[in-house]
């Protein structure tokens, strides 16, 4: 429903987010043109595209983007860096960490009461998005207090980007329609009076008609879906194969000496990439459609483009939710063999136990901060489809305490045990005696907060990191007690093959 000047007057508070929406027919427009478009009218500015497609490989029914953000939060170790859009003046170095400096400003701001019931659809209203990198640890736990390590640990790096967008998209795929939305954020002065706060309605409605214009001229073409193939491409990477082997040699040690249960070791790939970015994301979204497919881009710091199969933590009206996914069978090629497929995968004792690992490590995580009898298993060890690999997923649940919010949650679960190991802080420290460089984003959390006090984020897995003409993917294998080291290994470079393929594609786009 667009906005009249009668619900901007009412909403219009000093604390209060305000709204501004044009609701258009979208058929004809694709999120990708309309990402595609943003580019072009923003060519050195911040841009962002969230997507799903749901474990049955429909497309999820919400797509939302944007250029250009207003305030821009880089996190570094020990502080923050602010940058303001339109006011650079008042940019600052902040020495609270990331997450403190997010919670201050997002505790400021609130949806007014009177648009509250204009939010119960679904989709995004508007908050704060980007990622954390994996290196986050080392703000939260003493990740170096047992062994010296050999990774250089940047504290210069950015190990937080946060982004606030006024303006932006969201297109409805069932009712064909995209929602343009700009936020207003009113100062003191600009409610002094009635002529003031219909400037400020009248400066949206306008911004509106300019984004609307902006996404009206797409460009369409069709690309043919040539042949390509991984092995054209070649790939380095920092952590050679014998150098691998003897890696898990030495988490089993660590396992058979008590020291942690199961590590989740990783691997990096690198080659250079000079296309542009968004054709990755297009091979990507054909190659490896997944719940969460994302596109960040920002021109000072990385692009990341990604396809992850999993949720790190949710919260929803105070309800914190997590969903461990652990266990693994390709996707049969009739119904049948999926049948024979997950059949195996659930009468597989070790892929059980390291699920139900993973289910201890969630409620564990979340009794850190919910309500003490809210956590509960909601739904345990179920088969989910994805569009091609089947997994065992569990569903865990807590009512979020009244003294914590969504930033506190994520911190809790951070980072997913799928990509750590168990127990979480010991496993850690064992990684970081032995990957050979930072993680970076891969492995982090990717997502949005929201002005209600909400979080969705995902584990920044099946994941494009792009620096200069760069590119790097990285995959992990979990070790535990029984591992056969080849056998790791060769996981590594299954579960980067989608990634290789869409690299592969993406050089053929135009």
């Amino acid at each position: 429903m667009d906005s009249t000047f009668s619900q901007f007057k009412a909403a219009a508070t000093l604390s209060g987010v305000i709204p501004c929406s044009k609701t258009l027919l979208s058929d004809q427009t694709t999120p990708v043109q309309a990402c595609k478009a943003l580019r072009r009218a923003h060519p050195d500015k911040a841009q962002f595209l969230f997507e799903s497609v749901s474990a049955d490989q429909s497309m999820g029914r919400y797509s939302f983007l944007g250029a250009d953000p207003k305030i821009t939060w880089k996190g570094y170790s020990g502080g923050t860096q602010v940058h303001y859009r339109d006011d650079s003046t008042k940019d600052e170095s902040i020495s609270l960490p990331w997450d403190a400096t997010l919670r201050e400003w997002l505790s400021s701001k609130t949806w007014a009461e009177s648009i509250e019931q204009q939010l119960q659809s679904g989709g995004f209203h508007g908050g704060i998005v980007g990622y954390t990198s994996y290196e986050w640890i080392h703000e939260l736990e003493p990740i170096h207090s047992k062994e010296d390590t050999h990774v250089t640990y940047d504290t210069d790096k950015t190990i937080a980007l946060w982004m606030l967008f006024d303006e932006f998209v969201q297109f409805d795929h069932v009712k064909q329609t995209c929602t343009l939305t700009k936020l207003v954020f009113p100062e003191k002065e600009d409610l002094s009076s009635e002529e003031r706060i219909k400037a400020l309605y009248d400066g949206a409605e306008k911004a509106l008609s300019a984004l609307a214009s902006c996404i009206s001229s797409t460009e369409a073409s069709l690309d043919t879906l040539q042949p390509s193939s991984i092995d054209d491409i070649t790939f380095d990477s920092p952590f050679s194969k014998s150098s691998f082997v003897e890696a898990v040699g030495s988490i089993k040690e660590h396992i058979h000496e008590g020291d942690a249960f199961q590590v989740v070791l990783s691997r990096a790939l690198t080659t250079t990439f000079s296309e542009e970015s968004l054709r990755l994301y297009r091979a990507l979204r054909h190659v490896n459609p997944s719940p969460y497919m994302f596109y960040i881009d920002h021109p000072e710091i990385c692009t990341l483009v990604g396809s992850s199969p999993e949720i790190l933590v949710q919260v929803k009206d105070q309800t914190a939710v997590l969903y461990p996914i652990a266990g693994t069978r390709p996707r049969g090629e009739t119904p049948e063999q999926d049948i024979a497929f997950k059949q195996d995968l659930l009468e597989d004792q070790k892929e059980l136990a390291e699920h139900t690992m993973l289910i201890d490590l969630g409620r564990n995580d979340l009794s850190r901060v919910c309500q003490h009898g809210t956590i509960h298993v909601s739904k345990q060890m179920e088969v989910e489809y994805f569009s091609h690999v089947m997994h065992i997923v569990s569903e865990v649940k807590g009512t979020v305490r009244p003294d914590q919010d969504a930033l506190s949650v994520l911190k809790a679960c951070f980072p997913a045990g799928t990509v750590s190991g168990a127990p979480k802080v010991r496993a850690m420290q064992i990684l970081d005696t032995l990957e050979p460089k930072p993680r970076g984003p891969y492995a982090g959390a990717v997502g949005y907060f929201d002005f209600k006090g909400n979080m969705d984020t995902c584990i920044a897995i099946r994941t494009f990191i792009i620096e200069g003409d760069q590119l790097r993917i990285q995959a992990g294998a979990g070790i535990v007690a029984d591992s056969d080291a080849e056998a790791e290994f060769n996981e590594t470079l299954h579960k980067s093959n989608a990634l290789r393929q869409a690299v592969a594609l993406a050089k053929t786009l135009t």
